[in-house]
Formats: structure tokens, sequence, C-alpha cells
């Protein structure tokens, strides 16, 4: 009897390099005995029926290829469901640090061994406000880099381009100063 999986892929995270074996993680994960159900996580996002879906039906794993992006948006779903699936990662994003606070290999194929040898480890979900949390809570403008960069320069350039936007805002913040403080009119009485 097949194990019913859902996956949950970020078509657009991180390093292009790791969106090449998605269709041999399908079929790796096939092979060990799971009947896979894929969502984008655009998809997910927007709704997150399919989550539900899945632990109301005690479905056996959910897996997540992306990063740290798309497991915070899985798990703002999968939080407060009463059944959750065993969670499986696979890191396809740019800094993937969730994956490497849980000892997730880089390597796919070597993630893909995990997930076959059922290694497992349990985590503590935290919740601040209305948001869920795993492994870090973070909160103003350096968070904000994380999710503006854009995902074309995080696939070029990886964990450089957070660097890359957070300079290129500096510099625009900068300049909006020296703009305003050299049209300022000083009025001297």
């Amino acid at each position: 009897m097949n194990k019913q999986a859902l996956m949950i892929y970020n078509p657009v995270s991180g390093k292009k390099k790791n969106h090449k074996y998605t269709d041999m993680l399908i079929k790796k994960l096939n092979d060990i005995g799971y009947e896979i159900t894929v969502h984008s996580s655009i998809e997910m996002k927007q709704n997150g029926n399919a989550i539900q879906e899945a632990c109301e039906n005690n479905w056996d794993a959910i897996f997540i290829a992306g990063g740290d992006g798309t497991i915070n948006d899985t798990l703002q779903h999968l939080a407060e469901q009463e059944y959750r699936p065993t969670v499986g990662i696979f890191p396809f994003g740019t800094s993937n640090e969730f994956a490497k606070f849980i000892g997730i290999p880089s390597n796919i194929e070597k993630a893909v061994s995990v997930i076959e040898k059922g290694k497992t480890k349990s985590i503590d979900i935290g919740k601040f406000g209305n948001q869920y949390y795993a492994n870090i809570a973070a909160a103003g403008w350096l968070t904000d880099i994380t999710y503006k960069t854009s995902p074309l320069l995080k696939s070029y350039f990886g964990e450089l381009a957070y660097s890359i936007y957070f300079i290129k805002i500096r510099q625009h913040t900068l300049m909006m100063v020296i703009s305003t403080f050299l049209h300022a009119k000083i009025r001297i009485d």
C-alpha cells in the first residue's frame, strides 16, 4: 500500500540548480512508496486547503521543496492542525537556514536518503502574535530584506543577493536624506 504525501514545490525558490532534481525527487519518493500530490507554493500561500486536507485525511507526509519562506508559509497552515503528517524538507532555497538547523544536507540526493532512512527530528513551534515560527522569530527591516530581494537576484547570486539588495536600499535611503538636506530651506532670524 502506497503512503500518501503532499509536496509543496516552490518553482521560484533559491538557486535554480536544485530545480533540475525535481523529477528525480518525485520518482525517488515514488520508488520508496509515496504517492505524491504536488502543489505549487504560490497556490498554497493563497489557499492552504491541500495542507488542511492532507492533515484531515491523515496523510503520511508533507514534503517541502523550497526555501525558508516556503517552509514558513507551509508552517502557517500546518501549525493549527490537530494531526500533522511528518514533514520532509528538500532545500531548494537561497539560505536554507531551517534545513541547516535540523541537519538536512544541502545536496538534494543526500536529502532524499534522509527520507529513505526514515530519519525524523522533533521540533518546537512557537507563536508570536498571529505568526508561527520554528527555528527563529525576527522582525523589522532586516527581515524585509529576505522577502523583498528579487528571486531572480537570489537565483543568480545566492545569499550575496541579500547584501546587494541591502546596499541598494541603504544607498537609496542615503540619497533621499542628502536630497532632503540639500533642498531644505534654512531660515535665519
